[in-house]
Order: C-alpha cells, then sequence, then structure tokens
C-alpha cells in the first residue's frame, strides 16, 4: 500500500457502513449498523475530498411503482458521528476534487412501462444537476432527446468531475461529453471527451478515467481509460462482483468475494474483510 494513501476506507458491507482498516481488513468503526435493509439500499458511496463526508445513493424495494421511488434519493453521511441524512431525489452523487461542488444524476420523466402501465413507472435519467454546496444554487444540463427507457441512446448513465473542475456526463450510447459548468444547459453542446468508454467511470486522474465493467457471467474488470482515445489497460479482474474505491491521491481499493487478480504495477490494493462479510461498496 502506498505511504501516502489513507489507512482506512469506508465500506457498505452486508447491512452496516463501517471503516475498515486497509492494510487488515478489521472494522476500525461502525457508522450505521443498519445502512441498508428492510426495503432500503444505500450504496454508490463517494467520500469527500477532506473525507469528512460519505455521500451515497438510495434506493426502495419496490420503488418501480412510484415516480420518486423509481428515481431514487441521495444523502450524506458524517463521517465523524455517523449522522445521515437524505439532501434530495437523484442517485450517483459525486463531489469536486475541490470539495465545493456535488454533480448528482435525476430525471423529469416519469413513464408508464409497457410491461405494466397501470402499475409500473420508468424514470430514465435525463439530467444532471450540479449544486453549490455552500449556497444550495443548483444547475441543471439536460440531454437534448428525453430518453423512453434505461437504455435509450439519450439517458445519462453517470456524472462526475475532471481533475480541471469540467463535468464529465455518461451517455447511453457510450459518448462521454466535456460539459464546461458555465457553457450551454444542454449536455450535447458540448465537446466530445471519448467517443467510446468500456465500462462505468468511478474516477477521473490525473492521467486516466478509471472504469469497472461488469460482464454478463458475473464477473468484473477494471480499467483505465487513456484520456484521449479510450484505449482500456486492466488494471484488476475477478470472478465476481468487484467493489471499487479510488482515494484523493489516485490509488485504487478493490474488494470481492473471490480472488482478485491485480495488473502487475497496478496501484491496487485488495481489502479482503475480517468478518468475512459482502463488500457492496467502498471508497478510499
Amino acid at each position: 500500500m502506498p505511504a501516502t494513501a489513507p489507512a482506512t476506507a469506508f465500506a457498505a458491507v452486508d447491512e452496516q457502513l463501517v471503516e475498515v482498516d486497509v492494510a487488515t481488513g478489521e472494522t476500525v468503526r461502525v457508522l450505521d449498523d443498519f445502512f441498508s435493509g428492510e426495503g432500503v439500499f444505500r450504496g454508490a458511496l463517494r467520500l469527500s475530498p477532506d473525507r469528512s463526508a460519505i455521500w451515497f445513493s438510495e434506493g426502495y424495494e419496490d420503488g418501480w411503482f412510484g415516480c420518486d421511488t423509481s428515481i431514487g434519493s441521495f444523502g450524506r453521511v458524517d463521517a465523524a458521528t455517523g449522522e445521515l441524512e437524505i439532501l434530495g431525489v437523484g442517485s450517483g452523487p459525486e463531489p469536486s476534487a475541490d470539495g465545493e461542488l456535488l454533480a448528482y444524476v435525476t430525471s423529469s420523466l416519469c413513464l408508464p412501462d409497457p410491461e405494466l402501465p397501470e402499475f409500473w413507472v420508468l424514470t430514465p435519467s435525463d439530467r444532471v444537476v450540479v449544486r453549490v454546496l455552500a449556497t444550495g444554487e443548483e444547475r441543471e444540463f439536460v440531454t437534448d432527446t428525453p430518453p423512453d427507457s434505461y437504455d435509450a441512446p439519450s439517458a445519462v448513465l453517470g456524472a462526475g468531475f475532471s481533475p480541471g473542475g469540467s463535468l464529465l456526463v455518461l451517455l447511453g450510447d457510450g459518448r462521454l461529453f466535456n460539459v464546461d459548468l458555465d457553457g450551454s444547459g444542454v449536455i450535447q453542446d458540448h465537446p466530445i471527451a471519448l467517443a467510446e468508454v468500456v465500462g462505468q467511470p468511478v474516477a477521473a486522474t490525473a492521467d486516466a478515467l478509471i472504469t469497472v465493467d461488469f460482464g454478463d457471467e458475473g464477473s468484473t474488470d477494471v480499467y483505465s481509460l487513456d484520456p484521449a482515445s479510450g484505449a482500456p489497460t486492466l488494471l484488476a479482474s475477478t470472478g465476481a462482483f468487484l467493489a471499487v474505491g479510488v482515494s484523493a491521491d489516485d490509488q485504487l481499493v478493490v474488494s470481492s468475494v473471490d480472488a482478485v487478480t491485480v495488473a502487475p504495477g497496478a496501484a491496487v490494493t485488495v481489502v479482503e474483510p475480517a468478518s468475512g462479510g459482502f463488500v457492496y461498496d467502498i471508497d478510499w
């Protein structure tokens, strides 16, 4: 483990939100005993740059019966006290590198599900919201064509910040847009950073885009993508689900119930919880 990396990571293990020792896998502290369960599922953990807050997404069992529950919510946990608060409707909260902004994905749509329109709804994401944390002021960036399904080419799949402070937005057609926060409110009006992205981005570092690709047979691969060409370099892989987090100094931490193969020279640390629990999510 690099000397500059933090000694602990935060993880959703079974029902709990815990702080774990990266070297030993021992639980240092339990922040929430029932972080997930009883119809509420929380994950997509993202630490604030100063490690004072843990941002998360919240989904609901049978959420497809209602518009807001289908979209989900996001919130934060105070890393010192464990106090939890829900802050909005949306998912995938991502703080900026300076800790001043928060981006999250949400939807203004609520469509009848073709399979059972009298009961179920579809809420494909059509926008990214950037919030100024100090004031609560928000600005929306909207896709140019409202998506009619979750896998529509214009659906918003995720968003985060580049090291330079611009907004990176991934759409359903695989294109990654580099959005100027002072520019147009339409995502497709901005330059394309990459024409095709392998996997789902989890972080943008100084020299790479880190992505996770979940295979059809349950396997997981972690890649480093060249920011100019999108060419992928495999960093780690496993035959099962893999939780992945990235530290502020661009080191990766991963955890899986299966053996993890790390590429030679890759800055990846594997955590095996001493409790033997299943790690749903982790961030460093």
